[in-house]
Order: structure tokens, then sequence, then C-alpha cells
């Protein structure tokens, strides 16, 4: 049975006269976040054709970094506040699967574009709106525009299902509480299950032979900043630094070269793998020019198998017109 709040009117449970749900809430289930290209770094198109993201979560490190001003009271009281730098980075994390909104961030993590389904890193900054939509029905929206890719990190895995982490940077952020006007959503595209190491075929892997890879990392990285100027708290635009691909990979310890071969730095490698299990619907990830180092063989004791780890860094091939290559829809 319902109690009554001391001194006041309604009983515990019960809304006040005009308040048809206290306890709303918006459920993390429930939230939608899509992505759009855009063409000019920082302006979300006009009737933007967004693509749903296959995500897990999306994680928020927007700052705006307004501060108490330092001066001096003789109450000793805070005077007044000083107006800080904004800075809009977000982290979003989702399976490795064959989807349209994914190429989109493998673009702007590359700074290139698909050609004949192939695309490999470039220079050219590939900006996008991230929109987080938390009530579809009242349409409460936060945007992020003018995003790029700071870095972008591979997970396989034997045992799991590949795992894709996205570091971003933005222009601004805006809210709303309704959807754009004339705004359109794709569902994900073909749809398929996420990649799980079973779905990984190695063709090569820094010409080891036969190598038992039970694991893969691989970070992509822009090494972006944001530029701030005079006249705005938010950055201007966004920096991009040094392109860097560094890895480790993981494999069974089966003979003894596996270690030995790569105690010294081994130079001019590379590796080919494919990833997914639909033709039609598979992606060819390749290095070209990778340096190799600082084996390592782990002890599980008594009750698993011995991994050797091999570290990776990834150098332009002037052969092959660049640093890493996807190749999409390969059958």
């Amino acid at each position: 049975m319902p109690g009554t709040f001391p001194y006041a009117e309604h009983p515990y449970g019960y809304a006040p006269s005009g308040e048809a749900n206290p306890l709303r809430a918006m459920p993390g289930a429930r939230k939608r976040s899509a992505i759009v290209a855009e063409s000019t770094q920082g302006t979300t198109p006009a009737s933007p054709g967004f693509l749903i993201l296959r995500d897990i979560s999306i994680s928020s490190d927007v700052e705006r970094t307004d501060t108490v001003s330092r001066e001096r009271r003789s109450d000793r009281a805070a005077a007044a506040m000083a107006s800080g730098l904004e800075s809009f980075q977000k982290q979003i994390e989702l399976p490795f699967a064959r989807d349209a909104a994914t190429d989109l961030l493998w673009e702007a993590a590359l700074c290139s574009t698909f050609s004949a389904d192939v695309i490999k890193n470039g220079s050219t900054r590939r900006p996008f709106t991230l929109e987080e939509t938390y009530d579809a029905a009242e349409g409460a929206a936060r945007r992020i525009e003018g995003c790029v890719v700071d870095e972008f990190a591979l997970a396989l895995s034997s045992n799991e299902f590949g795992r894709i982490r996205v570091k971003l940077r933005g222009l601004s952020e805006t809210t709303g509480p309704n959807l754009l006007p004339g705004a359109t959503y794709a569902d994900p595209t073909p749809a398929h299950d996420p990649v799980t190491g079973a779905d990984i075929a190695v063709s090569n892997l820094f010409g080891i032979n036969n190598p038992r890879v039970v694991g893969m990392s691989l970070m992509l990285s822009n090494n972006t900043t944001d530029r701030h100027a005079f006249g705005a708290t938010a950055p201007v635009g966004t920096g991009l630094g040094a392109f860097r691909v560094i890895g480790v990979v993981n494999l069974y310890f089966t003979r003894l070269e596996e270690y030995s071969f790569f105690m010294q730095r081994r130079r001019g490698l590379g590796f080919d793998i494919t990833i997914g299990s639909v033709p039609g619907a598979k992606d060819r990830l390749q290095v070209f020019n990778a340096d190799v180092w600082d084996p390592g063989v782990d002890d599980p004791g008594s009750d698993g198998d011995h991994k050797v780890s091999l570290h990776f860094a990834a150098k332009h091939s002037d052969a092959d017109g660049g640093v890493i290559a996807l190749t999409r829809n390969v059958t």
C-alpha cells in the first residue's frame, strides 16, 4: 500500500497532477546510432541519408573546459568563470561485419575512398556526422558534426567475434527534439552475422609456414589534433598527423623458427588474411611492407599450449601504392 510523504499531498509512487510518468527513462537497448558522410567538414547534408550503425556502445569524451577565475577576493569566494576550449571526442565499439556504415568508417580511418571495392590509405579527410537518437518517438538526439577518425582498432580472436573500436574527433555538437528534415535511415546491410575466428583464412603471415594464428590486434592511427583559433571555443578544423599502422599477432608455438627468426627485426614482410564466411561478402586485409620484431613466448603452465607473440609496424610500399589495403565483397 502506498504511503504518504510528510507534509505533502501525493502518496509514494503516485504522480503529481499533470505528470503522466514520473519514472520515465530512455533505455539503452533502444538507442539508435547512425552516420552520414559530409561533403564539407562540419556541415551535415540536407535531407541526410543516415546509415544505422551496428554499434555495441558509444562512449563520450566531450569537454567544455570552463574554469573558475583565480582572481582573489577579500571574502575568499569565487569571483567569475572563464570560458575554456571545447573538444568533441567519441569512441564507438561495434562487431566486425560486412556493412555499409562500417565501410564509411574505414574510409574515414584510411582518409581515402573505395575504388573497385579496394581502398588504400590516403591523406584526404572523409568527415561524417554521428547522430545518437535516444528516443525515436520524441526524436531526442545528439549530433557530432565534422567527425574524423583518430584511431581505428581491430581485434580478431579464435574464440570470439571480431571487434572494431573507433575513436573520433568532431567540430561541434548539436541537439534537437526532432529529426532532421528529410532524414532517412538505412538499416545495416547485408546484415550477416559478425565474423568469428572460424571465418578467417590466413594466406600469408610474414612468410611463416602454415601459421596457426589465434589472435591479431591492429591499430590504425591518424594522430589527429583539434585546431583552435581566436573567435571560437570549438575547433575550427582538424589536423592530420602521421599515419601509423601497428599491431600484435599471436600464434601457436610449433617450431623454433617462429621465435628465433624474429629475434632480429625483419623488414619487408606482410600479411594477407580474408575475413568472413559468406561468398561475395568477405573482406581481404593486406599489409605490404612491415617490420616484425620483439617475439615473445608465453608460459601457460601445465594446462595450456605455448603461444608466440610478434609485434609489427607497417610502412609504405612503393610497389603496392600504400601501407594497408582492404578489399570488400570478396568471393
